[in-house]
């Protein structure tokens, strides 16, 4: 299992799902597909590419991501601007 943290996930991409995200919760099952994870077909979280490389390192031994689920969900705010933005922190599973 690896826990996501905000250099895991791109933060930007977050903005146009600020309502979406603010009505899950922790815990939430999230599917896996590419790069993204997706709650009712719609992709929420957009992996970075520090933690596409960390997939491939996992998929270098074996492992492929098969589900995630997430752990928080936290306010994020860009440098300069006056808004927050509603990040996912997940985790992610990986089997053999």
């Amino acid at each position: 299992m690896a826990q996501l943290t905000h250099k895991d996930v791109a933060l930007d991409y977050f903005r146009q799902y600020k309502n979406d995200i603010l009505s899950l919760v922790s815990g939430t099952v999230l599917q896996i597909n590419g790069d993204y994870l997706y709650h009712d077909g719609n992709a929420i979280v957009r992996f970075s590419n520090r933690f596409k490389e960390t997939i491939q390192k996992y998929k270098s031994l074996g492992y492929e991501p098969y589900t995630a689920k997430i752990r928080f969900i936290v306010a994020w705010r860009h440098e300069g601007e006056s808004e927050d933005i509603a990040v996912v922190l997940p985790n992610v599973y990986f089997k053999t």
